[in-house]
């Protein structure tokens, strides 16, 4: 009888017992006869479960019936059982500490009983319990407890809940890469095991890592993935929370009209049920959302309900972050000494939540202290008059202010120096990149040049002796037979063209003297008089840009449609490119077989890899839209003005 359950949106195991119709309960009160046996013990059980996300105090009744029974009839794992469904039910109600002593209590049993999976899942369940308590070094402790348990004895769905909960506390502790790679082993299993409530909660969770990246459109794709998975499964808890942070997400974006509908409805669903942090969370974001729309009323409104919850909330982040609107809210509206009240609670909160274990260990010492001093101090008082007492506390304060301020300034001196090292780690990266960058538009530029030389060199040197050659041959048709000497000509000829053809690909006379919409013009042109493929050229009238630019995107150009010749069985191609913004805009897109998801990174080709450097050297963007059998979209943005490094290495 294993039963987990989500904190935060920490989704373990899809469970969707709170859904079940009131029947289920009646039905189970039905079977209740009197007996002393184990049936009646998980009969009560279950009955504490089901009451659990709905009524607490009915829960808990039957949690202690179940656990007064097994005891009186010596049911060791009725005793495991019923801690661990009280520990839920206190849970739910907010009672963590509670919760956590009938946790602990279960899991001594079962240590005893030696169930793997009925310890991996206590374990899974004492960690959620501390993440929301933001105790994040004991989360993370007994969630992988709980992973290697469940890794060991092949139990997929435990697994999957055991990387998406340390994918979470990674979340909380701002490691962002590692949230996201736990968040994909988690999904991975999932969708093998077509979990579909886990699902809901994976891209939730991933949702939440976006908005901290500020990526935040993908953020919103993965709430209205999830939202959508959770208004079929019926999951109001899990539906509620990402309706919460999903409106937060479009506040965030200043897009309070919109974040409006779904704080409301995650507001209405969470003041049905007992998670005062829950219900506080949901009053802070509507209260945002009234301050974008400068509705300074409800704003009020929301802001004096989360902070009449404070008292219910174990949680010093929540705390802290409600204090922090408040004094935001009266600061706007002109109450500032009203304000400074709630931001001296803020920091001191912040500063708590910061230091817990450094303050505990300080408070530990402070009063092994203060024990010795007063000790002290009474013998003092026997030996030393008044005068001398007083001197002596004044010697003590001047020795504190003196070790306070010597840990202000390594406190500030810490600060400065880790600033300094981030800022030169930046500056680092940065300049890797821009030498890479040069490097690749020296290469690309020396083809370039290459490319001219060589075909200046066929055009005025190789072409202008072959063409010689077709007018000596010429004179010499009376002397030679006629069809004979007709054929060599036509070798000539076709000799030259082939010539011609080859000089133009490497550089085309219209790219250096007309500029690239021309040079596009004439490759459109040579494209569509082979009959294989018809491209559509649309563009803007606009002047000459910088060399660098009109030679990358006619070579990006020519790459894409000869990848479209080889690879996208298509007919049709459209090309457009124009200006906004300065901004140079391509957009090529076919009507071929279109591409895999990972068609591009595993291409053994340099086509795409050249499109790629060719854009970056421009500090330009590229963007795909393909699916297989619906054609391909490439788009490229590039600036007009290149930047000073950028114009550099293409010289």
């Amino acid at each position: 009888m294993n039963r987990l359950f989500p904190i935060l949106l920490a989704f373990l195991f899809g469970f969707q017992h709170f859904t079940r119709a009131n029947v289920i309960i009646d039905s189970l009160r039905l079977q209740l006869n009197g007996n002393k046996d184990t049936s009646q013990v998980i009969i009560l059980d279950e009955l504490c479960w089901q009451y659990s996300t709905s009524n607490t105090d009915s829960a808990v009744y039957f949690g202690i019936k179940a656990l007064q029974l097994s005891k009186q009839i010596k049911y060791t794992k009725g005793i495991a059982q019923a801690h661990n469904d009280i520990g839920i039910a206190c849970y739910y109600a907010g009672n963590f500490k509670e919760s956590i002593q009938n946790y602990e209590q279960s899991l001594v049993i079962r240590l005893k009983l030696g169930d793997k999976r009925d310890i991996a899942a206590i374990y899974n369940k004492l960690g959620i319990v501390y993440q929301k308590l933001s105790k994040f070094t004991e989360a993370l402790y007994y969630n992988i407890l709980a992973l290697k348990l469940f890794e060991e004895i092949g139990y997929d769905l435990g697994t999957a809940s055991g990387y998406n909960n340390i994918a979470i506390i990674n979340d909380n502790l701002g490691h962002l890469e590692k949230a996201i790679f736990y968040h994909k082993k988690s999904i991975a299993i999932k969708e093998r095991i077509n979990d579909r409530n886990g699902l809901g909660g994976s891209y939730s969770n991933l949702g939440n890592v976006y908005r901290q990246q500020e990526k935040f459109t993908q953020s919103a794709t993965f709430y209205l993935k999830a939202i959508k998975i959770f208004r079929t499964t019926n999951d109001p808890e899990y539906l509620t929370s990402t309706l919460n942070n999903l409106g937060n997400l479009y506040v965030l974006m200043r897009m309070p009209n919109k974040a409006l509908p779904f704080l409301l409805e995650a507001k209405e669903l969470r003041e049905k049920n007992t998670d005062k942090k829950a219900l506080a969370s949901s009053y802070i974001n509507i209260a945002d959302a009234y301050k974008l729309l400068k509705n300074s009323k409800a704003e009020e409104e929301y802001i004096s309900k989360a902070l009449a919850l404070t008292k219910y909330l174990d949680g010093m982040r929540e705390k802290a972050v409600i204090q922090l609107k408040v004094a935001n809210s009266l600061a706007d509206n002109g109450k500032n000494s009203a304000a400074v009240f709630y931001f001296r609670n803020y920091i001191s909160l912040n500063d708590s939540l910061i230091n817990r274990d450094v303050v505990g260990k300080v408070a530990e010492m402070e009063t092994k202290y203060e024990t010795e001093k007063k000790e002290a101090e009474n013998k003092l008082l026997q030996q030393e008059n008044q005068l001398k007492e007083f001197d002596l506390k004044a010697k003590r304060i001047q020795l504190y202010l003196a070790i306070g301020v010597c840990l202000l300034i390594i406190v500030i001196a810490l600060f400065v120096y880790t600033r300094y090292k981030h800022k030169k780690e930046l500056e680092l990266n940065a300049t890797i990149i821009r030498e890479e960058q040069k490097r690749l538009a020296a290469i690309i530029e020396t083809q370039e040049e290459e490319r001219k030389r060589i075909s200046g060199e066929l055009h005025d040197g190789i072409g202008q002796m072959l063409a010689v050659v077709k007018m000596n041959m010429s004179v010499l048709k009376e002397e030679f037979p006629i069809q004979r000497l007709q054929q060599a000509i036509q070798l000539l000829d076709e000799s030259c063209s082939e010539l011609r053809n080859i000089s133009h690909d490497l550089m085309p006379a219209s790219l250096i003297k007309n500029g690239m919409v021309y040079a596009i013009k004439d490759f459109v042109d040579h494209v569509n008089s082979a009959g294989k493929l018809h491209v559509s050229f649309y563009a803007d009238t606009f002047n000459r840009v910088h060399p660098s630019i009109e030679i990358n995107i006619y070579r990006i150009i020519q790459e894409a449609i000869n990848n479209i010749l080889k690879h996208a069985k298509a007919t049709e191609v459209n090309l457009s490119l124009n200006s906004e913004n300065n901004m140079v805009k391509l957009m090529i897109s076919d009507n071929g077989i279109g591409l895999a998801k990972d068609a591009i990174k595993h291409s053994k080709g340099n086509g795409w890899s050249n499109i790629y450097s060719r854009t970056q050297i421009m500090q330009g963007q590229v963007e795909i839209d393909s699916s297989p059998n619906n054609g391909t979209t490439l788009f490229i943005d590039v600036p007009l003005l290149l930047k000073e490094e950028a114009v550099l290495a293409t010289v």
